[in-house]
């Protein structure tokens, strides 16, 4: 349920929260995006009520909307190799300014 806490207080500890890296975890992105599956799921009447009661959406089509689910899955299925270090090779600009070897490609 919303809550009257301030905006700027909420991005600040999301900020707080992002800087400390669990983010980065494959673990921990698996279990939000799963997470965020059940709630699309559990809510889809009160994503679909309003669907029609603004939009005049049958509840048929509005269930296009709740598809979303299937790009979960897919990220569910691909995010190991999403998240595996690549290496990325200096470009020709930086050559002689940077190391000639290749460099990892990071998560942000």
């Amino acid at each position: 349920m919303l809550t009257a806490t301030p905006i700027r207080e909420i991005i600040s500890c999301q900020r707080k929260f992002f800087a400390t890296d669990q983010t980065k975890e494959v673990n921990f992105r698996r279990e939000q995006l799963q997470k965020l599956k059940v709630a699309i799921k559990k809510s889809s009447p009160a994503i679909l009520d309003p669907l029609y009661a603004d939009l005049h959406k049958p509840e048929f089509e509005g269930y296009f909307e709740l598809a979303v689910t299937q790009d979960i899955d897919y990220a569910l299925k691909h995010i190991k190799s999403w998240v595996k270090p690549k290496k990325v090779k200096t470009p020709q600009l930086l050559w002689r300014s940077a190391s000639r070897k290749s460099r990892l490609r990071q998560d942000y």
